[in-house]
């Protein structure tokens, strides 16, 4: 059965492609679920490629009609909140944890029942939340040229180091991630108080901090060898090295900042019951292990195989899970447009 697609412009998540993988099993054990159907919003681009090969694909096969609606984030959310208190366009939705905080906290989603979810218990504490299922996460970590970073970093101090002056360079729409960072150099240990750390900003702004619009421009300046030194994902990093880049990752001792991407149900669906089926489909091993292969991201889902080489560059150990910032999306939204006016006046 052939999904139908409703194409729309917007920005998508730019990765690998993905062929299919079918799991016996995993079709079995949804095929109860004919003649249902489920409309899922969602990014497209290699992302979406990769939840229509591995997700949507064989749920198709065991006779669950999936039609994806391919658009942005923010056009996704106006959509939920326009059709508040009306049937709803979609079954699923799918948001990085920050919309889906928002989603959530303007009472668009459904408290999740986590009896229908066969693998809830197998989800990773730090990103289980009532009211989404996550697909996959990576980190904000230092990310570093080993060529000319040496010895490898193990603090965010390096990012002061006399040493790399005028050689790191941030994504200016990271700014909550780099103003926590700079927290941590004062002795901020919570996931509150970040203002702490604009001085230390404003010092490595005055060291040669470089900002970039865009993740291609910075990548572009890594390449060159003008950027040493970075916080950034690890999932792009890799992405990075795969292309040939000198690039490397670390979870520093201050911890890291993670970043899930979710699917939920909205308050409105119409088609429920085949809604925890798709969401059952996004922890399915294939699903897990194809996002790892293909846009290097790390699965959610405890225990999931993953070859040797691949889990040692896309996931991360459970120390380092355990330094992972607790992030509070109540924080960080209450104090986002003060932050970004900020940097934009001092920092940028």
């Amino acid at each position: 059965m052939t999904c139908s697609m409703i194409r729309r412009t917007g920005a998508t998540l730019r990765m690998g492609f993905v062929a299919f993988v079918t799991l016996s099993g995993f079709a079995f054990h949804i095929g109860a679920a004919a003649a249902q159907q489920v409309t899922v919003s969602m990014v497209g681009g290699t992302y979406g490629d990769v939840v229509e090969a591995s997700i949507v694909k064989p749920l198709e096969v065991a006779k669950l009609k999936v039609t994806s609606a391919i658009e942005p984030h923010p056009v996704r959310l106006t959509k939920l909140v326009t059709e508040r208190g009306q049937p709803g366009s979609y079954d699923v939705v799918q948001f990085p944890d920050y919309f889906m905080y928002q989603a959530n906290a303007y009472g668009l989603l459904q408290e999740l029942d986590s009896s229908r979810i066969k693998a809830w218990n197998g989800i990773e504490p730090a990103f289980r939340r009532p009211y989404d299922v996550p697909h996959i996460f990576s980190a904000a970590v230092i990310v570093y040229d080993p060529a000319r970073v040496s010895p490898a970093p193990t603090s965010f101090a390096v990012f002061w180091d006399p040493k790399y002056k005028g050689r790191v360079g941030a994504l200016d729409f990271m700014f909550p991630q780099w103003l926590w960072m700079a927290s941590t150099q004062v002795g901020n240990t919570t996931n509150h108080d970040f203002d702490k750390g604009w001085e230390k900003l404003k010092a490595l702004k005055d060291a040669g901090l470089q900002t970039f619009p865009t993740q291609e421009a910075l990548d572009s300046a890594m390449k060159s060898g003008e950027v040493w030194l970075s916080l950034n994902y690890r999932a792009r990093a890799v992405q990075l090295a795969k292309a040939g880049m000198s690039v490397k990752t670390v979870v520093p001792k201050e911890g890291a900042w993670p970043v899930s991407f979710s699917f939920a149900i909205p308050m409105n669906a119409q088609h429920k019951d085949a809604a925890y089926t798709f969401l059952n489909a996004v922890l399915a091993p294939q699903a897990q292990l194809a996002a790892a292969e293909k846009i290097y991201y790390a699965p959610v889902v405890a225990g999931t195989k993953l070859p040797p080489e691949l889990e040692s560059l896309v996931d991360f150990t459970p120390d380092e899970v355990k330094r992972f910032v607790n992030v509070d999306f109540a924080y960080v939204a209450k104090n986002t447009p003060a932050w970004q006016q900020r940097w934009e006046e001092q920092i940028k």
